[in-house]
């Protein structure tokens, strides 16, 4: 009886936060600047990539209706390893999943073996650090034992877990992100006291199940903010050089089989992203408790584990990387300085420009339109190869928003006379996890190639996940493989094997969604009639509470 009355309680706080406030469509975040390495919305400069090693890999599956069975390629989890087996000075890691979080059918024990892997490294060379950064579904929001942290951390690895109360709420009435704020500012302003209470009503049980384990107050509460730290990259240090790793790939059992793709590199860049990895864990050394596992005392962490780097590590001169240049140039944008990006590259797509777009989820209202602009601007039809959203991990999905953004942007296009072409990755149990895009125009000489872990949506671009995208330009080379792996996927071209399928293939029906008939809200005026802009789309809102 006491956990339905707090399950009852928990609906009726939630229901604030469920409500959407009418305060106009949806609106990228358009400023575009420089900024030093931080722990939110970074930009670094763009980098010149000559005699840097950068390098270009990919995840994925195809189906043999013959054999019926996959056909498995992985580039990415053996790049790690081998990153893992140079490092012999500093390992660190963000990662939104490394964990056996809900492996009821594992894909393999890659998640044993780089904990193995990273245990082994630390009794091999004991001076070395290796730091982890995850997001608090580790702990399953609240008290959750992770076998693989505790392993880790047993062994001498440093676990931290990102913040995220400082991001904007999922919701348009942020009432959890004001309830934890409080619970928080009273915790460190009485020294933990009042964190007491506060964790024991966290640790009341409530009637449901996360992977296997009972779930409690805190869960719920901490679950509800319905954010994460979803970046996922890596930095290592070997013989004095710096390497990063920039993915939308997990170290996740259950996701190995997943659509994924990575940029490695070398020098200043792999330099901004250790000092904003070590921004992130200087707010968790700030926090304590909740948000600490280390073998040691953390009071003067930073400077013995991750001393800052000198200033001419990672920051050029304002013309060592100018946008008029033809060199290969790569920069690192997090959170809401990845779309000012994007707009800006789908803004000036040109008539012989040719778009390419891979993507698990695609919702964000602005990004959507800027999509059609673009095909108003090329010859060529925009093409983007889209997850079903059918599979989760080890649950069945409803095709949200995918398959009601892909008949949006059909229908646009017919009315506006623009060319979009669609196709479904065809998903048995994984998923097309990707997050990229190119640009390319052979004749000009344009190449532009963006990927990481943000999809296109409200939640990611929007400032609420953590995030953290690559963006290439200028690389040939890059774009090049990029497409010809696309255009594999896209045409079926290795023989017998489907990657993907027609928008309306009659067999998979992916373009007919069995939820919910929109992924977003249409703007109303006083009398509740949808309102419309002047190129007679629809004003959106995308829906909250979005699971995306």
């Amino acid at each position: 009886m006491a956990a339905r009355f707090l399950v009852l309680c928990f609906l009726l706080l939630a229901l604030p936060g469920c409500m959407v406030v009418d305060t106009g469509p949806d609106r990228p975040f358009l400023v575009d600047r420089v900024t030093p390495p931080q722990r939110l919305n970074n930009r670094s400069p763009w980098y010149n990539l000559n005699g840097e090693q950068v390098h270009l890999y990919a995840n994925y599956c195809g189906w043999d209706p013959q054999e019926n069975e996959r056909v498995v390629h992985t580039q990415i989890g053996d790049k790690v390893i081998d990153m893992v087996k140079s490092a012999d000075e500093l390992i660190v890691g963000t990662f939104f999943l490394f964990d056996n979080l809900y492996a009821y059918e594992p894909a393999g024990d890659y998640v044993d073996e780089l904990a193995d892997m990273l245990i082994a490294k630390k009794r091999e060379i004991p001076s070395i650090r290796i730091v982890l950064m995850l997001d608090l579904i580790h702990k399953g929001w609240a008290h959750r034992r992770s076998k693989v942290v505790d392993r880790l951390v047993a062994a001498g690895v440093d676990v931290f877990y990102s913040d995220l109360l400082e991001t904007r709420s999922a919701q348009r009435l942020g009432i959890w992100e004001g309830l934890n704020e409080i619970g928080r500012q009273g915790d460190l302003a009485t020294d933990g006291v009042l964190a007491v209470p506060w964790n024991l009503a966290g640790l009341i049980p409530l009637p449901f199940v996360l992977d296997d384990e009972v779930t409690t107050v805190a869960t719920a509460m901490n679950a509800s903010l319905f954010k994460a730290n979803h970046r996922k990259a890596l930095v290592v240090k070997h013989q004095g050089v710096y390497e990063a790793l920039i993915t939308s790939w997990n170290p996740h059992n259950p996701s190995l089989l997943h659509e994924n793709h990575a940029i490695s590199v070398t020098g200043p860049l792999a330099c901004y992203m250790y000092e904003m990895l070590r921004e992130d864990v200087r707010k968790s050394l700030a926090l304590e408790r909740d948000y600490v596992q280390v073998p040691e005392n953390a009071s003067d962490y930073l400077q013995r584990k991750l001393p800052a780097l000198p200033e001419s590590s990672w920051k050029v001169s304002d013309t060592a990387a100018t946008a008029s240049s033809t060199e290969p140039q790569a920069a690192i944008a997090t959170e809401e300085a990845i779309e000012p990006i994007l707009m800006q590259w789908l803004a000036n797509v040109q008539p012989d420009d040719r778009v390419r777009i891979q993507m698990f989820y695609l919702s964000r209202v602005p990004v959507v339109n800027a999509i059609l602009d673009a095909a108003a601007r090329t010859r060529y039809p925009i093409r983007l190869l889209l997850d079903p959203n059918r599979t989760g991990i080890n649950y069945a999905k409803d095709g949200t928003p995918n398959a009601q953004v892909a008949a949006y942007l059909l229908e646009r296009a017919r009315l506006e006379n623009v060319g979009i072409e669609i196709r479904w990755y065809s998903t048995h149990g994984e998923q097309n996890h990707a997050k990229a895009f190119t640009i390319t125009n052979e004749k000009t000489g344009k190449y532009l190639m963006s990927l990481g872990s943000a999809n296109w949506t409200r939640k990611n671009l929007g400032g609420i996940n953590l995030e953290d995208n690559i963006f290439i330009r200028n690389s040939a080379e890059l774009n090049r493989h990029f497409n010809a792996f696309f255009d594999d996927l896209w045409f079926n071209e290795e023989d017998g094997i489907e990657y993907s399928v027609a928008w309306d293939d009659p067999v998979h029906n992916y373009n007919r969604s069995t939820g919910r008939d929109f992924w977003a809200i249409p703007r109303r005026d006083a009398l509740l009639a949808p309102r419309f802009d002047a190129k007679g789309r629809p004003e959106l809102l995308e829906q909250e509470l979005v699971h995306w």
